[in-house]
């Protein structure tokens, strides 16, 4: 490859590196990658790690939860509820006990107000970070949308060490129209504190991944929360009035994309 060449192939990588996070066209020296470049890596893997170890109280961010939203949503109800993970080794070593609540939450549960239109569901996941730094963000985004559209709004539920699925096992309880669960996703290497959202129409024990539909990277270099916010309000109120989701709510809405674009 002559300069020129090499030049023309650095500037490219170049342009594509300011839209991607992913590591392309690092270099090398001799067989082995750039030691700025180790260095990053480690960087970014020490990160991660720390991130699935950090701790989350549940009644402090509850505090704060309810801070940041007193004032635009006055009359909403709020829980804190337990899985039956019972601590955080417990939960990397049993998926399926953040899968499950525990019987006092369940009992707590059988007590609430049902058949609401929407139940909000909060849990670290395993990213504490995420849900620290942007769960409140696309909640303030989002809930005077949902005022406006007249929505029920059942409890905002802080569930600690629960993965996607405990939304099942709440919605068997509540029997809500829908549920939105927002949780920290598995922190990668391009940053560690990633929330996801995952959406559930009629949520039921035996409810399965076909049958949610997720909005992810919600971080400070992807997804920002009022974008969130408006794709969440879509598939809500697109969702309650064809009475689907999943896969399905997802087909019809890139077929209404598609349609927009045609037109």
């Amino acid at each position: 490859m002559t300069p020129e060449e090499m030049a023309k192939t650095e500037f490219s990588l170049a342009k594509i590196r300011e839209l991607t996070s992913a590591r392309i066209g690092i270099g090398r020296t001799g067989g082995s990658l750039k030691t700025a470049e180790i260095l990053d890596f480690d960087l970014a893997h020490a990160k991660a790690r720390d991130a699935v170890g950090a701790d989350f109280i549940a009644t402090e961010f509850m505090t704060q939860l309810q801070s940041a939203l007193k004032t635009t949503c006055p009359k909403l109800s709020w829980l804190t509820l337990q899985s039956a993970a019972s601590d955080k080794p417990t939960y990397l070593k049993r998926p399926d006990y953040g899968r499950r609540l525990h019987e006092s939450s369940v009992h707590e549960l059988n007590n609430h107000q049902k058949h609401d239109d929407l139940i909000i569901i909060i849990s670290d996941g395993l990213s504490p970070r995420a849900v620290q730094s942007h769960s409140i963000a696309v909640l303030r985004s989002w809930m005077p949308m949902l005022y406006a559209s007249q929505i029920k709004i059942g409890p905002i539920m802080v569930v600690p060490y629960a993965r996607v699925g405990i939304v099942d096992p709440i919605g068997q309880i509540l029997r809500p129209k829908s549920a939105l669960i927002l949780l920290g996703e598995r922190p990668g290497l391009a940053t560690p504190e990633s929330l996801g959202a995952y959406f559930t129409f009629n949520p039921q024990t035996g409810r399965t991944d076909a049958d949610r539909n997720c909005i992810s990277n919600i971080h400070a270099f992807g997804i920002g929360p009022e974008q969130v916010a408006l794709q969440l309000h879509s598939l809500l109120t697109l969702s309650l009035r064809k009475k689907m989701g999943g896969v399905k709510l997802s087909e019809l809405m890139a077929e209404g994309s598609a349609s927009t674009r045609l037109e």
